[in-house]
């Protein structure tokens, strides 16, 4: 939008306001108004200004040239080496004040509802105590709403979440909305640093965030590895995530590694075959056992009841005393004859965008706002030098690379280096450095600047007092009549 507005300037000032300029009629000192005389008393003062001040300045540079140009590049080098040794902190994303503060929770696949409803019921609590601890400070609450849901998480957005928020027995959500920024005294980063606080550690989470609902590029650190052996690539995200934990300011370790559901694994051993037994049979009586069994199906009126059996609760939760029946439909022991072991469902992993073959975790971390010193630069640009290359030369299978709000702001400049300085470059050059199309001519010989513009005895300039240094504006003096 800025290039195509400067084009369309450098053409106006080329073509039309000369134009302009040649037909402006000086207006007599009895026409004259009020912004007339406020328009040549700003004149008046910019070229005392100009004469008295800017001038000298600007001899005085031009004749020490060299001088002056050192000591511009001298500024130049100053203010990059105070910007890349971090004595000024650059943050690309501004913060912007929100009125929503949310805290997300999930807990581990395969839990018991109950358990979400738990930690959401902790959090909730700490929100209600956050609230009262503000009231009692400053005499009014901050809360206005709140928003507690167990089993899905409404305020998640984005482009993944496009069919609807997401749903599962092993996540929660607190939403609060506080009241307007200029009424309350805590900023909404403030907030919730306390409110993380005061919660605590949440048993069995497995992501614990607390976030301001306001305008940014995302997780401020946001590292995705790849790789094809996955248990390297677990191995390297717990270094990464330990050595994050290192750094004042980070919070909200996660990572996207999600353990599947925990499943239990059956085996025959050979006495359980030398007797007939089968492994679908054993999966079919361990399942018969714990979910039930269909024993009749009686109507009443218009439904139907499903009459289940099964092993009551306690006989349930000792595997060991279970009886599995051969097929000449004799009983025996299951610990005799069959093995079982209790293990972690497969992971949830996704393809990165460089090939279908390879596996990824992302490791994702953000910046406490309320601590002043913490900046995500710093933290980036120290897991690049040390961080990252000790892990890679630990896991040389693993690849890396930035993601979410570090790759929007090196995409951003670097868009703004090939395309953002090239645009006004090329809109100075030809102003500083080319003359008009319509030229001026300087008449200092002859008392009225007039006299190739005359035409029925009357002149046709832009009506500048002939006393004064005078441009006058033609392109063709040899063809007006009289001539």
């Amino acid at each position: 939008m800025v290039i195509p507005t400067l084009a369309w300037s450098l053409l106006q000032s080329k073509f039309v306001l000369p134009s302009h300029l040649a037909l402006l009629r000086r207006r007599s000192p009895d026409q004259r108004g009020f912004s007339d005389r406020l328009l040549g008393g700003v004149d008046r003062t910019l070229q005392r200004f100009i004469q008295r001040v800017y001038k000298p300045i600007l001899l005085l540079s031009m004749r020490w040239r060299y001088v002056t140009a050192c000591a511009f590049l001298t500024l130049l080098v100053l203010v990059a080496g105070l910007v890349a040794t971090g004595w000024i902190k650059g943050q690309f994303f501004p913060d912007v004040e929100a009125d929503v503060v949310i805290a997300r929770v999930r807990l581990g696949e395969g839990v018991a509802f109950a358990e979400s409803r738990r930690a959401v019921a902790q959090i909730n609590d700490a929100a209600n105590r956050l609230n009262e601890e503000y009231k009692a400070q400053f005499g009014t609450p901050v809360v206005r709403h709140l928003l507690a849901s167990a089993g899905t998480q409404p305020f998640q957005q984005g482009f993944q979440n496009i069919s609807g928020p997401p749903t599962g027995d092993n996540i929660g959500e607190v939403a609060m909305e506080l009241i307007n920024g200029a009424d309350r005294k805590w900023k909404g980063v403030e907030i919730a640093s306390r409110w993380r606080d005061l919660t605590g550690p949440v048993v069995g989470a497995r992501e614990l965030t607390f976030q301001t609902q306001g305008a940014g590029g995302g997780n401020a650190i946001d590292l995705e590895l790849s790789g094809n052996n996955i248990p390297e690539l677990e191995q390297a995200a717990a270094m990464v995530k330990e050595e994050l934990g290192k750094f004042r300011g980070i919070i909200d370790i996660a990572d996207s590694n999600r353990p599947g559901r925990r499943e239990l694994k059956l085996a025959i051993k050979p006495a359980g075959e030398a007797l007939g037994l089968r492994l679908i049979d054993v999966s079919r009586q361990v399942r018969q056992a714990f979910y039930g069994e269909e024993a009749q199906r009686p109507q009443r009126g218009r439904d139907e009841v499903k009459v289940m059996v099964r092993y009551p609760e306690a006989a349930r939760l000792h595997q060991q005393s279970h009886q599995h029946e051969n097929p000449d439909g004799q009983w025996h022991g299951g610990s005799l004859h069959g093995s079982r072991r209790i293990l972690g469902g497969a992971q949830c992993l996704r393809h990165p965008a460089r090939g279908p073959t390879r596996r990824a975790i992302t490791v994702t971390a953000d910046i406490d706002k309320a601590i002043p010193e913490a900046n995500a630069n710093e933290v980036v640009a120290s897991l690049n030098e040390e961080v990252l290359p000790n892990m890679k030369k630990r896991f040389p299978g693993v690849n890396y690379g930035f993601q979410g709000e570090q790759k929007d702001q090196n995409q951003s400049v670097g868009e703004l280096g090939r395309k953002g300085l090239p645009g006004p470059a090329g809109h100075l050059c030809p102003v500083g450095h080319s003359s008009p199309l319509l030229h001026p001519t300087h008449d200092r010989d002859v008392g009225d600047p007039f006299r190739h513009r005359r035409r029925s005895g009357r002149p046709r300039g832009h009506g500048v007092n002939p006393q004064h240094h005078v441009h006058v504006w033609h392109r063709c003096p040899g063809r007006h009549r009289g001539q």
